[in-house]
């Protein structure tokens, strides 16, 4: 199975990671980032773990239409 080059990942319980491009600290809520040696290093190493990214808010749940009664074809 290969290996995804993107992934999100989120900093592992009391762990403090920065990112290296902006060298602020990864969001607790995770980060989608490039797989690169540095990020490998730190999945290896127990710094952070993959996780699957959040939805801030749910997807609105779609309602089918209904469905026209027979009176109002004929409009």
């Amino acid at each position: 199975m290969p290996v995804p080059e993107t992934c999100h990942l989120c900093p592992a319980p009391g762990r403090l990671v920065f990112v290296p491009e902006t060298r602020r600290p990864l969001a607790p809520e995770g980060e989608t980032v490039r797989l690169t040696p540095f990020w490998r290093r730190r999945i290896a190493d127990g710094d952070v773990r993959m996780t699957a990214p959040r939805c801030s808010s749910p997807a609105p749940i779609a309602t089918p239409s209904p469905a026209p009664c027979a009176d109002c074809e004929d409009a």
